[in-house]
């Protein structure tokens, strides 16, 4: 058996461990005669049922949100065009299952499948960067919420007097650090005082764009 027959044999096995969530259009996928797109969803899988399998089984991570992140990994592929299916680069897919696996939040987990589809699509794979994983890696639910929320504005104010705020100081200042937002500081006049006052603006940098167009399921950026 050459390297293609075993590559295809292992992505063919990939697919049958996820069973009934894939639909059986993934299966043909991985067929000898299949795209090379096909092989790559069933390396994908293989290797997140692999990388899983442990935690499963020392009842760490529930079934129902396993089946969650499979479902939502088949679904994502299945939406890429079949000629910009390609095969995830190992730097990103690599590292990105192996973080997954101790992720709880579903808003971090989303972000780390919509990466991982982004590296099996053609026009999208050169935006999904290495660097993406560290930065999810550091990043906090509310973060996550937080940036989620600063993706669907132009810009965001945030005033010193605010009491319900959608987005707080300590996650500016960490999607600051990770070079996602930047901030300015104005003066604005408050009418109900009747007097200036101090107030943050931040936006998305060209990085943070990037990310979040990457890794923000229905980013509006």
């Amino acid at each position: 058996m050459n390297e293609t027959d075993l590559a295809t044999a292992a992505a063919t096995e990939g697919i049958k461990q996820v069973g009934q969530v894939v639909p059986d259009v993934y299966k043909d996928a991985v067929q000898p005669a299949a795209q090379a797109g096909g092989h790559a969803l069933g390396t994908l899988m293989n290797a997140f049922n692999m990388l899983l399998a442990p935690l499963e089984r020392a009842q760490l991570r529930s079934e129902a949100k396993t089946e969650r992140l499979r479902q939502e990994l088949a679904r994502g592929f299945e939406e890429i065009p079949e000629e910009r299916r390609v095969e995830p680069p190992l730097e990103i897919v690599g590292p990105a299952l192996e973080s997954l696996k101790y992720v709880e939040d579903e808003t971090l987990q989303d972000m780390f499948v919509q990466l991982l589809i982004a590296s099996m699509d053609s026009e999208r794979q050169s935006m999904a960067h290495r660097a993406f994983v560290k930065i999810l890696e550091e990043l906090s639910p509310s973060e996550a919420r937080a940036l989620s929320f600063i993706s669907s504005n132009a810009f965001y104010l945030l005033r010193t007097d605010d009491k319900h705020l959608s987005v707080n100081e300590s996650e500016v200042e960490n999607l600051t650090r990770l070079s996602l937002v930047c901030t300015k500081e104005e003066n604005y006049f408050d009418v109900t005082a009747g007097s200036y006052k101090i107030a943050r603006i931040f936006a998305l940098t060209h990085f943070g764009l990037d990310f979040c167009r990457t890794c923000i399921p229905n980013s509006s950026t």
